[in-house]
This record gives structure tokens, sequence and C-alpha cells, in this order.
């Protein structure tokens, strides 16, 4: 499915944002560290959700009806 494909490209153009994506270094460490806690468990979630958009495409490839 062709929407599957693009949510795949969405989920990973939002994880490339979110790795260039940074507090400019002018915070204080617990900020610094409080950023970087949300950043990589927003990847982790995004990593998530790619693997079930995969697994919904494989499942839906699995049982494609012949034509």
């Amino acid at each position: 499915d062709v929407r599957l494909d693009e949510a795949l490209a969405a989920l990973q153009k939002a994880g490339a944002l979110l790795e260039a994506s940074s507090t400019g270094g002018s915070v204080s460490p617990h900020t610094q560290h409080t950023f970087d806690r949300h950043i990589e468990k927003a990847l982790g979630d995004i990593q998530d959700a790619m693997n079930h958009v995969a697994g919904a495409a494989a499942a839906a490839d699995a049982d494609v009806a012949p034509q």
C-alpha cells in the first residue's frame, strides 16, 4: 500500500528532524539532560511505530489475493 510507504517515509523524516534538533547549547545541564531524554524516547517511539507499519505492510502483502 502506497500509504504505508508514505507513513514510513514520514516517520523516517520525523526521526531525522529529531536527531538534528538541539537546544542550542545555552541551557543548564539539567535542561539538556531532560531534552536529550525526551528526544531519545521520541526516537524510540518512532522506531516502534515504524515496526508496526512494516508489520502491517507485511501482513497485507502476505494475504494478497491472486488475480
